[in-house]
């Protein structure tokens, strides 16, 4: 005879297995979900998490053996990781957990373009001054030799998205720009004289007094 058994993931995905049995043959549903943790929501490009191959979706158990049950918790223990000492991090993928090697590094730093001279060194940089605009942030000042410089971009473009976001403040053009990291390519969607066009910026470490 045979045990079939039903069991429903988290997901939504009805999973059957059979077994083979003698004399009788019986039902058992059950769900499971996969362990606590927390879920990656974000990969940042060029980072730590994104060079050990950790994606979208994965949902980190444990790191160097502590298991995490919140965000909250994770974020703490990442704090304190020691820069560049590899951590061991369990993570919940596809239905089974997988070890992965990450090397910590510095966290990038608040790296804004709404005029504030004073972002901190180590910072990425674009190198632009914005203010306000209808479609999205006009451009008003444009760094001598910067990246937005070598890009093209112009005084009085107005900067539609970044990395596929429309940055509606030059606080929130702040946040943007400070989760990259120095080297990070940058997708820009600007409208220049009435015309829409696409340019590719590579962040670079904000220079020492600007």
């Amino acid at each position: 005879m045979e045990i079939r058994l039903f069991i429903r993931t988290l997901y939504g995905i009805l999973v059957t297995a059979s077994l083979v049995s003698t004399g009788w043959s019986g039902w058992l549903g059950m769900a499971i979900r996969p362990p606590a943790g927390a879920e990656v929501e974000e990969v940042m490009a060029n980072g730590p998490a994104a060079h050990a191959g950790l994606l979208v979706g994965d949902r980190v158990l444990a790191v160097n053996g502590l298991e995490i049950q919140s965000v909250a918790q994770l974020t703490g223990i990442i704090a304190n990781l020691p820069v560049g000492e590899p951590a061991i991090l369990k993570i919940w993928r596809n239905g089974m957990t997988v070890d992965v090697q990450a090397l910590p590094q510095p966290a990038p730093r608040q790296a804004g373009e709404s005029g504030n001279k004073h972002m901190p060194r180590g910072a990425a940089w674009l190198g632009i001054v914005t203010g306000a605009d209808p479609q999205g942030l006009r451009i008003r000042e444009v760094a001598l030799d910067s990246p937005a410089h070598r890009a093209g971009l112009h005084r009085n473009d107005i900067l539609v998205r970044v990395n596929g976001t429309n940055p509606t403040t030059p606080e929130m053009l702040t946040r943007l720009i400070s989760r990259q990291y120095p080297g990070t390519p940058v997708d820009l969607e600007i409208v220049r004289d009435g015309t829409p066009m696409s340019l590719k910026v590579d962040l670079v470490v904000r220079p020492e007094g600007r």
